[in-house]
C-alpha cells in the first residue's frame, strides 16, 4: 500500500490516513509517497518513501549534516530548516500554554545544532556500537561518530569501538544469544567524562569480555588510540543481573579507571556529577534558560515574604538548581533541602554548595511513593526538575497539600505532562510566565520553564 503523505506532527512524522487511522512515517514530508505494510497485530511499518517532486512552502527539504540522518532513529528533523523546527514543535505547546494558562511562552532557540550533547546511551550488538532505528528494536544502525554529540565523545566512541573489534566476542549477541556488554554510555563535561560499559553480571567472567574491558583500561591509561590526554576519561562497569534487562547507565557501577564522577558546567557553574546522576544534556542551551528562570525568581521573592529563607528542591539530582539559585540570590536563602531518587547524587550534592553559608540537606527517596507526611508543614521556595513522566502523584499532593509554599518554578523537559501536571494543580497554583527551550535541536524534544503562584 502506497499513500501521500498530508501533513507533519509536531514529532516531525508524515501523517496519512489509511482506512479511518492515522498511519506515522518518520522522515516524510507533506507531498512525499510512503509504502507501508500492516502487519498480523494491525501495526503499520514504513517499507519505503519516495520524495515528491515539489513541496508546500515551508516543507523544501535541506541536505542532513550527518550521514546516518533517516536510519538512526535519534534525530528526526535534520531535513528540515532549524526555524521550521522550532515552529513545528513550540506552536502546539504554545497554543496550549494560552489556551489553558493565558500565558505566552517565549522560546529561545539553540545556541548550537551540532556537537551540542554531553551524554549519549549507545546500544551494543557482537561489533556494533550505535543506534536503533526510529520505532524499529529489532535493528541497529552502526555508528563511527556522532554528529550532534561532542567531539571528546566522539573520540572516546572511537576508542570503545576499536577495543570492542579487537574483542568481538565481548559484545551481547542479540540474536543468537552469549557476550555480555550490552550498552555504552557516554558523558563528558568541562575537562573530564565518563565511559560506562553496561554489561551481564553472568557473562562478565568470561575470558573475551575481561580481554575487552582490560584493554580498555589500558588504553585510557595510556590514551594511545585517540590521544585523548590521560585520565581525562574515567570507566565504570555495572552489571546487570537480569539478561533482559534494557537499563543503560545502571546505579551501583564499580569504577575500573579514574573517578566514578565528572566535572561539568552549568549556568557558569562548575559541578562534579556522579556517573549515574542526571545533568543537563545540553548545558549550553539550559543556560539560557536559566536565565529566563532567573528572571521570573527574581520577580517572585519580593512578593513572597513568607518563604521563610528556605529553598527545596525537588528531583534534585546533584542539586544543579539549588546551587546555581542560591548564587543567583546570596542574601535570600539560608537554607537548602533536596530530594532526590539517587543517593550517589544526594551524597555528593553538598559539595557544590561552597559558596553556601547556609544549612544543606539532600535527601534520598522515592518520588514516586515519599509517604503521607512528605512536605508536611515544608515552608520555602519551591523549585522541581522531574524525569519525563513529570511530577508523581504523590509529590502533586504533597505540594498542593503540605507545602507551606507560595512560589514554584517548574522546570520540565516534556511541555506535554508538564502542563498535566499545571492542570492538577490548578486549583491550589496559577501560572505567570512560562519560557520555552530548544535544548534538542533535530528532535521533538523540548524544555520548559514555568514560574507559579499559589492562590
Amino acid at each position: 500500500m502506497a499513500l501521500p503523505v498530508e501533513r507533519l506532527n509536531s514529532k516531525f512524522e508524515g501523517e496519512l490516513k489509511f482506512k479511518g487511522r492515522t498511519v506515522a512515517a518518520p522522515y516524510a514530508l507533506p507531498g512525499d509517497l510512503v509504502q507501508f505494510q500492516i502487519n498480523r497485530k494491525g501495526a503499520p511499518r514504513i517499507l519505503k518513501i519516495e520524495r515528491a517532486a515539489s513541496y508546500p512552502s515551508g516543507f523544501e527539504p535541506i541536505e542532513p549534516f550527518c550521514p546516518y540522518f533517516g536510519r538512526c532513529g535519534g534525530c528526526r528533523a535534520q531535513h528540515l530548516p532549524y526555524a521550521r523546527q522550532l515552529e513545528i514543535k513550540a506552536g502546539p505547546v504554545q497554543a496550549h500554554m494560552a489556551e489553558l494558562f493565558y500565558v505566552n511562552s517565549a522560546i529561545l532557540p539553540a545556541p548550537a545544532q551540532t556537537g551540542y550533547r554531553n551524554r549519549m546511551d549507545f546500544v551494543v550488538n557482537r561489533t556494533i556500537i550505535g543506534q536503533r532505528p526510529a520505532g524499529d528494536f529489532s535493528e541497529y544502525v552502526d555508528l563511527e561518530r556522532c554528529a550532534v554529540q561532542s567531539d571528546a565523545a566522539n573520540a572516546a566512541l572511537t576508542l570503545v569501538r576499536g577495543t570492542l573489534a579487537d574483542h568481538p566476542g565481548a559484545g551481547v549477541d542479540r540474536e543468537a544469544g552469549g557476550g555480555a556488554l550490552k550498552y555504552v554510555t557516554i558523558r563528558t563535561g568541562v575537562a573530564s567524562g565518563v565511559i560506562v560499559l553496561t554489561s551481564l553480571r553472568a557473562e562478565s567472567l568470561s575470558a573475551e569480555y575481561a580481554a575487552f574491558r582490560d584493554a580498555l583500561v589500558a588504553e585510557l591509561q595510556s590514551a594511545v588510540r585517540t590521544g585523548l590526554p590521560t585520565g581525562q576519561f574515567s570507566l565504570i562497569e555495572c552489571l546487570l543481573d537480569d539478561p533482559r534487562s534494557e537499563v543503560s547507565n545502571p546505579p551501583g557501577g564499580r569504577t575500573l579507571h579514574g573517578e566514578p564522577a565528572f566535572r561539568a558546567a552549568c549556568g557558569s557553574v562548575e559541578f562534579s556529577v556522579p556517573y549515574d546522576a542526571f545533568f543537563q544534556p545540553n548545558p549550553a542551551a539550559f543556560t539560557q534558560l536559566l536565565e529566563a528562570a532567573r528572571e521570573m525568581l527574581a520577580e517572585a521573592l519580593p512578593r513572597d515574604a513568607a518563604y521563610g529563607g528556605r529553598l527545596i528542591d525537588l528531583y534534585s539530582g546533584a542539586g544543579v538548581l539549588s546551587a546555581i539559585a542560591t548564587r543567583w540570590f546570596p542574601d535570600a536563602f539560608q537554607a537548602v533541602a533536596g530530594y532526590e531518587f539517587t543517593a550517589s547524587a544526594t551524597e555528593r550534592a553538598p559539595a557544590n554548595f561552597s559558596h553556601f553559608a547556609g544549612s544543606v540537606q539532600f535527601t534520598a527517596v522515592d518520588l514516586n511513593k515519599p509517604g503521607e507526611d512528605f512536605l508536611r508543614e515544608e515552608s520555602g521556595v519551591l523549585i522541581a526538575d522531574p524525569p519525563r513522566a513529570g511530577l508523581s502523584p504523590a509529590v502533586k499532593r504533597a505540594i498542593a497539600n503540605h507545602a507551606r509554599s507560595r512560589t514554584l518554578l517548574y522546570v520540565s523537559c516534556n511541555p506535554k505532562t508538564q502542563m498535566e501536571d499545571l492542570k492538577d494543580l490548578s486549583q491550589d497554583f496559577r501560572v505567570l510566565r512560562a519560557t520555552l527551550a530548544d535544548c534538542y535541536p533535530h528532535t521533538p524534544h523540548l524544555e520548559q520553564a514555568v514560574l507559579l503562584e499559589r492562590i
